[in-house]
């Protein structure tokens, strides 16, 4: 599970680039910092389509020099990817956290 969150993850970071050079001939931005995730809903739910990926995206912040986002986070309920590109060694990086409920309170 946690590679196929990971090629979803690589595919969300396509989807946004691909859209991001859309949105640049519609002189429209994918980075959108007042919404709640970073994006239009219209953009997220183009992303999804795009990419196949059903999880939450959030995007942090995007990269205009390079064009692409700088970093963002995509959730399933197992995982947790984490993309973030770094520019000193001017690639992505990639983190996938397993994530796991530690307490449930309040359930029976």
């Amino acid at each position: 599970m946690a590679r196929i969150t990971l090629m979803d993850a690589k595919n969300i970071q396509l989807a946004m680039r691909l859209l991001s050079i859309q949105y640049y001939g519609q002189d429209r931005n994918i980075y959108q910092p007042g919404e709640p995730y970073g994006m239009a809903v219209d953009t997220i739910s183009q992303i999804k389509e795009l990419s196949g990926a059903n999880g939450e995206i959030t995007l942090v912040y995007w990269n205009y020099d390079k064009a692409l986002p700088g970093k963002f986070f995509y959730q399933t309920d197992s995982f947790l990817a984490v993309y973030e590109y770094d520019a000193k060694r001017d690639e992505p990086e990639w983190n996938i956290y397993r994530l796991k409920k530690v307490m449930a309170l309040g359930e029976e």
